[in-house]
């Protein structure tokens, strides 16, 4: 039986935001990936955006409560820049 010889979009894109939610990971190497996975997407036309985990999970939530401070305030409830899921 062949080996196939191409990995989807989609499976890159899974790969890749698993090991952005990782904790083992430094920022750095996050970086790395993500900077990959961004060009990955923009070249197959399959870039929907990204969203910063803590964000998501309760950041948005504490930004509220505080009353919604702009930047610089704001950045301390979005997260770690490369803690991210891209869509």
């Amino acid at each position: 039986m062949a080996r196939r010889k191409t990995i989807s979009v989609e499976a890159v894109r899974k790969i890749i935001n698993d090991a952005l939610e990782s904790k083992r990971l430094s920022q750095d190497a996050k970086s790395a990936l993500a900077t990959t996975l961004e060009r990955i997407l923009f070249d197959t036309g399959n870039y929907h955006g990204f969203q910063y985990l803590y964000w998501a999970k309760e950041g948005y939530q504490k930004w509220v409560e505080a009353g919604k401070p702009s930047f610089p305030e704001k950045e301390q409830f979005i997260g770690p820049e490369y803690d991210r899921v891209y869509y």
